[in-house]
């Protein structure tokens, strides 16, 4: 029962890739990659379309940011739906033609291969977000967080040369943070000194009692 936390995480990360790939051997992959392709195009449409379409709402919303936002938000939908109607007609003919087996098979691959980066992503985000020192057993015990380390390296090595530096800036950024909030501790050690202990707790010095005989004597050698 002691390991039953580190299997829970290995259970959790097979069932979402199993789920992943059997979704997708259901949809086809046809209908996996266009719809990928539909996400993405939505973005973009909403990221370059949103200044065309803002001028006109703002006839209706005073405020240019609201404007703008909800241009994006409107070109998104908008071309999201057009693009999974799109891609529904495509990959039902692929079903119900002779490529149907192969479709299905494809689309079990690429669901694996989905899953899998989505853990992968998830270990990235948890490691920047928790060091690795920080981070607790049942997670870092578990059998699949070398695999999604070695992942999330190979995803880190195919991002751009801008994002990679800009992950290497925010880990450059976390480091010298941590290292002011020790330094601050550090310093606020040194400035302010711990309880004085007792003075009959003073090494190497003298009792209240002793002090009080000396004082005794010195009066009567008077």
């Amino acid at each position: 029962m002691s390991n039953w936390p580190d299997h829970i995480v290995d259970i959790a990360v097979l069932v979402l890739i199993v789920l992943s790939g059997g979704l997708a051997f259901f949809r086809g992959f046809v209908h996996e990659v266009l719809a990928v392709a539909g996400w993405v195009g939505a973005i973009f449409a909403a990221w370059y379309g949103y200044g065309e379409l803002s001028p006109y709402l703002q006839e209706l919303i005073a405020n240019k940011k609201t404007a703008d936002i909800a241009a994006g938000i409107i070109l998104f939908v908008v071309t999201l739906a057009l693009l999974s109607l799109f891609t529904r007609a495509v990959s039902r003919r692929v079903q119900e033609s002779a490529l149907n087996a192969v479709d299905r098979s494809l689309g079990f691959l690429f669901g694996i291969v989905r899953g899998g980066v989505i853990v992968c992503l998830g270990w990235m985000l948890i490691s920047w977000t928790i060091p690795p020192e920080d981070q607790p057993g049942w997670l870092t015990n578990t059998r699949t967080a070398p695999l999604a380390e070695k992942g999330a390296k190979i995803l880190r090595g195919l991002a751009p040369n801008s994002e990679r530096a800009g992950a290497k800036a925010a880990d450059d950024a976390k480091s010298k943070l941590k290292g002011a909030l020790d330094g601050g501790r550090l310093f606020e050690q040194l400035v302010v000194p711990p309880p004085a202990k007792g003075k009959d707790e003073a090494q190497g010095g003298y009792s209240s009692d002793d002090r009080k005989k000396a004082d005794e004597l010195m009066k009567q050698t008077q």
